[in-house]
């Protein structure tokens, strides 16, 4: 794990996918793999694929709020905005108080033609 995150930042993307993969089998290292596993991809625009790790985080820690909100935002970046909506309305749920996380609904719900929900 922490060989693949000081790949990340060295920029050696690949090998650091390999090492994160390869981490992500240890049930230890396994959160901590996906959200880094994540990182990688959505900094790289691999949005479908940092939401599939964000969605394995997210079964994992499912309280993990802010796992819940990254998971809109990627859903949101891969004009995905039907899932984008569920899980950003699912989370305002729990967290009526949660800006970034209306901010994110909204987007979602303009870009599916539903104005009158985004207001």
């Amino acid at each position: 794990l922490n060989l693949g995150a000081l790949l990340v930042r060295s920029g050696k993307g690949s090998e650091a996918e390999a090492h994160l993969t390869a981490a992500a089998g240890d049930p230890a290292l396994e959160v901590d793999a996906r959200t880094a596993l994540a990182n990688l991809y959505s900094g790289t625009g691999r949005y479908k694929d940092a939401a599939a790790a964000l969605r394995r985080v997210r079964d994992a820690r499912p309280e993990d709020r802010a796992v819940q909100l990254r998971l809109g935002l990627v859903l949101t970046k891969d004009k995905d905005y039907a899932a984008a909506e569920e899980t950003l309305t699912e989370l305002v749920k729990v967290e009526t108080g949660n800006a970034p996380a209306y901010t994110a609904l909204g987007w979602a719900q303009l870009e599916r033609g539903r104005t009158s929900e985004a207001e």
